[in-house]
């Protein structure tokens, strides 16, 4: 357990440092489920008073389990995503599709998740069709469209270095 905490610690500090250079996203890491998910707020610096006034999503999928239920990291995501918008509504943009031992698509379920923890509809977008992080930033950049310009992207601590690089190839 220790030599984990030790390799996740080193992995977080050389993201920071991979992107210290960087002023165009804001890292925030936040404890969700006991675990530390991370979002990151692109296209300026903001403070949390301007969090409100962004779209949340991409929120990245994570594989939905045989039985329907969310797998863990998909489970941190969404209770980050949720908090986030009950501290803030606003519309959430939620992708992927369907894995071979999905019974569902990764955004099916995550819509579920959400309406059922009391998120109307109307503030859900839902990409169903990318298959990888490429795919769901160019799918929510359309369903957002040109004029959006501050997102939150949702993810894990350990995918959030590749989604935050392919989003700055996004645009």
């Amino acid at each position: 357990m220790e030599n984990l905490r030790r390799q996740y610690n080193d992995n977080v500090q050389k993201f920071k440092a991979d992107f210290a250079d960087c002023s165009d996203f804001l890292l925030k890491e936040a404890e969700t489920g006991g675990r530390k998910c991370f979002f990151a707020v692109m296209d300026g610096l903001v403070d949390s008073l301007q969090l409100g006034q962004m779209i949340m999503g991409p929120v990245l999928g994570a594989q939905v389990k045989p039985d329907g239920t969310l797998s863990l990291q998909l489970q941190y995501r969404m209770e980050l995503a949720l908090e986030q918008y009950r501290a803030h509504p606003q519309v959430i943009v939620v992708c992927g599709a369907q894995g071979g031992n999905e019974p569902m698509t990764e955004a099916q379920a995550m819509h579920d998740y959400l309406v059922s923890n009391g998120v109307p509809e109307g503030d859900i977008l839902m990409d169903d069709t990318s298959f990888n992080t490429r795919q769901n930033l160019t799918n929510a950049q359309k369903l957002l469209g040109d004029d959006v310009k501050k997102v939150l992207i949702v993810t894990s601590n350990y995918h959030l270095p590749r989604a935050m690089a392919l989003a700055r190839d996004t645009g």
